[in-house]
């Protein structure tokens, strides 16, 4: 996946819109690209996109012991959800943070999780 195609995919993810189809396998792809060793997907895989536990368990996964804030307003139109990754909450000097904002609470958290990945294989 190149830099780009992550770009759009992270922008697709902190848009209002939902994702299609091809949006939803698009995270799958890119998740499987930056975590080929493990076996982190729940057995639901790319049906649950819009799903707050599994993004939460691919995080739990990925970044095992990190970090997760998610602060935002939920409100039936749109929700106002940010997620925040980091390796340490004690400390304000970490060297990666992953943070993600999105309407759609699943989607803040993949977006965050993408970026930190990116920002990890120096993407």
């Amino acid at each position: 996946m190149t830099k780009t195609e992550l770009n759009d995919l992270i922008q697709k993810l902190e848009s209002p819109y939902p994702l299609d189809r091809r949006g939803k396998a698009a995270v799958v792809d890119a998740v499987d690209a930056f975590f080929p060793s493990r076996s982190i997907w729940p057995e639901t895989r790319a049906e649950r996109i819009g799903s707050a536990d599994v993004a939460l368990h691919i995080v739990d996964k990925a970044f095992p012991n990190w970090e997760i804030k998610l602060t935002g307003k939920a409100s039936v139109a749109h929700g106002n959800w940010v997620c925040t990754l980091r390796k340490s909450a004690g400390r304000d000097n970490n060297e990666m943070i992953g943070i993600g904002k999105s309407p759609v609470l699943a989607h803040a958290i993949f977006a965050a999780c993408l970026k930190l990945a990116a920002l990890k294989h120096h993407l």
